[in-house]
């Protein structure tokens, strides 16, 4: 028999990040590095099936900033990456973009 306040383990799966490893999620491990720490916290603990609903608009956030991403020529060094994951919107991934092509193209003048 369980106690009162305890939801059975139906419950506890659906919203105990410890249930459930991360890697399991899709999304979480497609865009985890533009996750921080509160919003990966926050998106584990909420059940897996409110997920998309709840977070739709950060996810295709995260996607759009990993189009730009995978687009970027040359390719980002590691400290550009996490400089790049640290950013908050696909318009600063885009402007950041942009400043990094503009200070590659003045680093090749003569």
């Amino acid at each position: 028999p369980r106690s009162a306040g305890d939801p059975g383990p139906a419950g506890r799966a659906a919203t105990s990040p410890e249930a459930e490893p991360p890697e399991r999620d899709f999304w979480y491990r497609r865009f985890h590095p533009y996750m921080d720490a509160a919003f990966q916290r926050d998106y584990l603990a909420t059940p897996r099936p409110e997920r998309y609903a709840r977070y739709h608009r950060e996810l295709v956030s995260f996607q759009e900033r990993e189009r730009l991403l995978e687009e970027a020529r040359p390719p980002l060094a590691e400290a550009e990456r996490a400089a790049f994951y640290r950013l908050d919107s696909a318009e600063a991934c885009r402007a950041w973009l942009q400043a990094r092509g503009r200070r590659l193209e003045e680093e090749r003048l003569p």
